[in-house]
């Protein structure tokens, strides 16, 4: 722990809430905290073998996109988010480790999906985190959609091959108690059952894992 606490003193850490996105920047690299890379450890393993677009549709600090854009195969990376303090971070450690592939916007997805053109059509892979209950049910930074249905025809919009999904997928596990409770019946339709009816629509599930205690799920865009 000694050891641990002295890194820390010699990195900046970027942290702050969901926890498990949280990293630091540690001699010119991002160093992932514990939480995240054990996170990113089981994503990873399902992304293409040679990532050519990438998407995060909650980026939160960035660590996914900014590693992502890294790959020598990726020609492109967006992350996109809400919450404009953790879009200023993206912004500045693009520009901090040049990483010219990465692009971040103050977006939702609705918007993404009806503008994808403009960032180069759809993309290969792409990734959704600790966000699915925020997009259902909405938080305290705007409303949710409350259709599952609608959400995944944006998210069929907006990527052309892998999408992976990790996140809470039961009324119950929810903690934005407060949209959860003002969605009345819509609420009860809040489950993993409901969200992979809503998914085959547009996806086939090629495999299923946990992180924690919450499912991961990876999809194949179907062709049409």
């Amino acid at each position: 722990m000694e050891f641990l606490h002295k890194f820390h003193q010699n990195c900046k850490a970027y942290k702050g809430y969901p926890g498990n996105h949280n990293f630091y920047v540690c001699g010119g690299k991002l160093s992932p905290g514990s939480r995240l890379k054990s996170r990113y450890k089981v994503m990873e393993k399902h992304y293409p073998e040679k990532i050519k677009s990438f998407l995060d549709l909650s980026s939160c600090r960035g660590y996914f996109v900014l590693t992502a854009s890294q790959a020598p195969s990726c020609e492109r990376s967006l992350g996109i988010d809400i919450n404009v303090e953790d879009v200023a971070i993206c912004k500045s450690l693009k520009k901090q480790f040049s990483l010219n592939k990465s692009q971040f916007e103050i977006m939702t997805l609705s918007d993404l999906a009806q503008n994808i053109e403009s960032f180069g059509g759809a993309f290969q892979t792409v990734v959704l985190a600790n966000t699915y209950q925020y997009l259902y049910f909405g938080s305290d930074s705007g409303p949710g959609y409350l259709s599952h249905d609608k959400i995944f025809d944006y998210i069929s919009r907006v990527c052309s091959d892998r999408f992976i999904y990790s996140n809470r997928s039961e009324r119950e596990d929810c903690q934005n108690v407060t949209q959860v409770e003002a969605a009345g019946k819509l609420a009860e339709l809040y489950n993993k059952k409901a969200i992979l009816m809503a998914a085959s629509k547009y996806f086939d599930l090629i495999a299923e894992n946990t992180i924690g205690k919450y499912p991961m799920l990876v999809f194949q865009r179907r062709r049409n």
